[in-house]
């Protein structure tokens, strides 16, 4: 199955903005982060473990309201990691 995922503020600079990764049926959130670290190391790992990367959004839908890190991938499913934004 592939899963796009995009990145948002300081993560674009360490990574590409947009890209296809294949899992085996199953896959979860937490999956697809280890990967990712993996393939872009301990910068990412620094910058997805700061308090403002709290939104991870899986087709639009905050992860913590689809099972966390826990969350289930689907083939064809959009991760996007986004920096909180403050405003007012």
């Amino acid at each position: 199955m592939n899963i796009e995922v995009l990145f948002f503020g300081d993560l674009r600079k360490l990574t590409d903005h947009r890209q296809v990764v294949s899992f085996k049926k199953g896959a979860q959130l937490t999956n697809l982060i280890e990967h990712l670290i993996e393939e872009y190391g301990h910068n990412f790992r620094q910058e997805i473990n700061r308090s403002e990367w709290s939104r991870i959004l899986i087709n639009g839908k905050e992860h913590d309201l689809l099972g966390g890190m826990g969350a289930p991938l689907q083939d064809g499913d959009v991760v996007a990691f986004m920096p909180l934004t403050a405003g007012g």
